[in-house]
């Protein structure tokens, strides 16, 4: 089960942290959402929490998730996603196993390009070969404008060490070969339609409740305008993340 941090009584409210990005932050954003409860689990291996007992790959995750919502009783949630958060929240309004009534992303992404795969090859092998970073990470995570903040930079050069590096390593070797979504693919489709039947089995569900949350070309769905102008919470989001807020 995912380490998770809960706050508030409502509306239940799922924040998604990235790779690498601290739950921390989001434990702070989730404070200020008055009215909703909201869960934020921290990754296996990150932030102290414990590694995933076996390979850490996206699907686990997925799984350890749905478990998460599960546990607690949470039937119907709104998700906020940063980074990979926010494909992996995609991956759960898609996946129809749960009722997502509305997405939140913010340096979102679908998938990648046959450069940032091998970019996440790039980063993982360099990790396993104890090749120092310093200064890698900042410009591909921060906005122009962000990256010139030297309290931005030194922020984000400290998320490597929020997880031990075999965990980053997994993580980004397995982003590298991730399905795009929604499939663009022949070759998508056969790998998302196995994914599924192993997702079914491994996380023990049976049922599929109806996804309110439609996909569109956006991937967002309709209540959520696709720059947030209309986000009651976009101040909020703006003070906590103006690096990905602003890209």
């Amino acid at each position: 089960m995912l380490r998770t941090t809960e706050l508030g009584t409502g509306p239940a409210v799922l924040l998604l942290h990235g790779l690498p990005s601290p739950p921390a932050e989001l434990v702070r954003l989730g404070a200020t959402l008055h009215g909703r409860r909201v869960l934020v689990p921290s990754m296996p291996g990150y932030a102290g929490a414990p590694p995933a007992p076996g390979r850490q790959d996206i699907a686990s995750i997925e799984c350890a998730i749905l478990a998460l919502l599960a546990e607690r009783g949470v039937a119907e949630v709104d998700v906020v996603g940063t980074s990979m958060g926010a494909y992996r929240a995609i991956r759960l309004a898609l996946s129809g196993r749960v009722v997502v009534r509305s997405l939140a992303l913010l340096g979102a992404f679908a998938g990648l390009s046959a450069e940032e795969r091998d970019a996440m090859r790039g980063l993982a092998g360099a990790l396993r070969g104890g090749v120092d970073l310093s200064g890698v990470l900042a410009p591909r995570m921060l906005s122009k404008a962000a990256v010139t903040e030297p309290a931005f930079v030194s922020a984000v050069e400290e998320w490597l060490s929020l997880a031990p590096p075999e965990v980053l390593i997994e993580e980004l070797e397995d982003l590298a070969d991730a399905v795009s979504l929604p499939h663009r693919t022949a070759e998508d489709r056969e790998t998302a339609a196995a994914t599924h039947t192993q997702n079914v089995t491994r996380c023990g569900i049976t049922a599929a409740p109806t996804s309110r949350c439609e996909p569109r070309d956006s991937l967002l769905p309709r209540e959520v305008s696709r720059d947030a102008a209309r986000d009651p919470h976009r101040a909020t989001l703006r003070t906590w993340f103006p690096p990905i807020v602003d890209r």
